[in-house]
């Protein structure tokens, strides 16, 4: 069984959040043992996917990824969305949905988390527009 964890990057602080926990129309976020409580509104949450890149890092949705396909020669980047409740990987040179992540659970390709779409945005380009 999967494990269910979100984050959520904070729009006012632009600062994610990590261990977040969703109450209501409300999230609470731990910090070291002391829970504070905040609206959702501000705050972009992204699910955990249930898998790790190469490197055990855990993948949330909002990642942008290193991908290394067999039957490609050279690495891609994309970054991680969720659409009719499955996880995919959208490709930053053409913003669509590339390949399911489950390529990934079958061995068909090897992941690395180099950031996120919040943190990072430049690894995706100016051709990427998220939410």
């Amino acid at each position: 069984m999967r494990e269910i964890k979100f984050r959520a990057w904070d729009k006012a602080n632009k600062k994610m959040h990590y261990d977040v926990g969703i109450l209501g129309s409300a999230i609470y976020i731990d910090f070291n043992g002391q829970k504070e409580y905040e609206e959702v509104n501000g705050h972009e949450l992204m699910q955990y996917t249930g898998a790790k890149d190469k490197n055990g890092r855990e993948i949330y949705e909002g990642d942008v990824i290193k991908i290394w396909p067999d039957d490609y020669d050279c690495e891609t980047a994309g970054y991680v969305v969720k659409c009719e409740g499955c996880y995919w990987i959208r490709a930053k040179d053409d913003n669509s949905i590339s390949m399911p992540l489950f390529d990934y659970f079958n061995g068909i390709m090897e992941l690395e988390v180099i950031g996120n779409i919040y943190e990072n945005p430049e690894l995706l380009g100016a051709d990427v527009h998220v939410n």
